[in-house]
């Protein structure tokens, strides 16, 4: 049997916003980003996750010396043309190689970001890395403020915080995702975790990320290659698409997490539903499965089933567990993605990405869902890009 979901509206959606942490190592920089009402990220692998996990229309704080500060909404989401790769004359300090911007630059200058903060003539301090490298803040967000406050980090209500901000790297990171509803509890305003924003399934931050990725770390731009792209990826298909996977009598009750301590370890994506953990994606930057009919797992897979099978939920619920890999074994290259049900005690679901699929293909005007049965009665998933 096949069930096709046809989009003919440009992908949108009404998708529920998202609520992050932003990460603050200077107090500087923090009044600035509440003087101008912007939020930026660096030029490192941190910052581009973070650029594309968080959307126009989904909420942010910011963190600074154990304190959660203000809920801001964004409006906007940009790369200044002085970063654009090949900008001419915009801004002679605006390095185009990884190797240049390792020069060390002289001059009382040096300590700022060359671009100003929209209508401000603030600018960042710019952060000194290893071998004089500078490293600058080309992702940005424009915002409205929604409340002002400050939480304190050992407050009971933002408790998930805690737990995510040292496991997951501590103030290296960019950034922390939290439930929507907790933004309401912290800052005790109307945010609804109903509420809703129009979206479309896009990939112009993708294909603006691959370009910058070729330049600075010299790499393939098919960014399906790298993990922490797939996680995104693997994100916003499900934002768009949970019943590839789950089925939910309200989407409205339903938010993707990323990067979340649980008990026993770090998930990479955690579905919740209900305000209740029901999923946890384990994401690997390998073929996890031998053969998909059969649904026998190689040795990738067995390492990456172990590892999910570790993890409880916050609330002592039982959870869907599934893995996240990537396939060039598609028999049609125009299939991008598919859901293998498994009868394994350790895993649920195995999820597998067309890594030599063009992601430009993920906003094609019409999509296509196919369901279908392979041996023992499992059910496979198809999403088609023509």
């Amino acid at each position: 049997m096949e069930i096709y979901k046809i989009n003919d509206d440009l992908n949108c959606i009404e998708a529920k916003p998202q609520y992050f942490i932003v990460i603050l190592s200077n107090k500087d920089n923090l009044d600035k980003c509440i003087k101008c009402k912007v939020a930026g990220f660096p030029e490192t692998k941190s910052g581009m996750w973070a650029y594309l996990d968080i959307n126009k229309g989904d909420y942010v704080s910011f963190y600074y010396n154990g304190k959660i500060i203000n809920l801001y909404k964004i409006i906007d989401k940009f790369i200044p043309k002085a970063y654009a790769i090949g900008a001419i004359g915009a801004d002679e300090e605006q390095k185009s190689t990884k190797e240049e911007s390792r020069k060390e630059i002289k001059g009382k200058d040096s300590q700022y970001d060359p671009v100003p903060l929209g209508d401000c003539v603030e600018k960042w301090n710019a952060i000194k890395g290893k071998n004089y490298l500078i490293i600058r803040f080309p992702y940005r967000f424009n915002l409205e403020l929604v409340a002002s406050g400050e939480k304190v980090i050992f407050d009971k209500t933002v408790q998930r915080f805690g737990l995510n901000l040292i496991p997951r790297g501590g103030l290296q990171k960019s950034h922390v995702q939290l439930p929507l509803s907790v933004a309401s509890k912290i800052f005790d305003c109307k945010v609804s975790p109903y509420i809703t924003e129009k979206r479309c399934l896009s990939s112009d931050d993708f294909e603006a990320l691959s370009k910058r990725w070729n330049v600075f770390y010299r790499k393939s731009t098919n960014l399906i290659k790298e993990e922490f792209f797939l996680q995104v990826l693997i994100k916003r298909i499900l934002i768009f698409f949970p019943e590839l996977c789950f089925t939910f009598n309200n989407n409205q009750e339903f938010e993707i997490l990323s990067e979340q301590a649980v008990e026993g370890g770090e998930v990479d994506l955690v579905i919740r539903y209900n305000e209740e953990d029901k999923a946890f994606i384990e994401v690997k930057n390998h073929c996890l499965l031998k053969d998909f009919n059969n649904g026998n797992l190689n040795n990738f897979g067995r390492k990456a089933c172990k590892q999910v099978s570790q993890y409880e939920s916050l609330n002592k619920n039982s959870v869907t567990k599934c893995i996240t890999g990537k396939t060039n074994n598609f028999e049609n290259n125009s299939i991008f993605l598919r859901v293998r049900k498994l009868n394994q005690k350790d895993c649920d679901l195995v999820i597998e990405v067309n890594e030599d699929c063009n992601i430009k293909s993920i906003s094609s005007k019409k999509l296509i869902v196919r369901r279908g049965t392979v041996k023992g009665n499992s059910i496979v998933k198809y999403l088609l890009c023509k």
